[in-house]
């Protein structure tokens, strides 16, 4: 798989609104993320988040922006 996509599905840059939405996908997903080890990391950049999903077979941003 090409990199630079793989690093498109796993790693965005959200607005406010659109972190807004991934915390509440987490919180509706939460047992099954858990139970499958996927993990995240945020950092804050200005006014947008960095957001960064564990490598997994199981969700990426296209599953939680559909």
């Amino acid at each position: 798989m090409n990199y630079i996509i793989e690093q498109s599905q796993y790693k965005r840059e959200l607005s406010r609104n659109q972190y807004r939405d991934f915390i509440k996908y987490i919180d509706d997903n939460y047992e099954e993320m858990y139970g499958n080890k996927v993990s995240y990391t945020v950092r804050k950049d200005g006014d947008n988040f960095i957001v960064t999903l564990s490598q997994n077979s199981v969700i990426d941003f296209d599953d939680i922006f559909k």
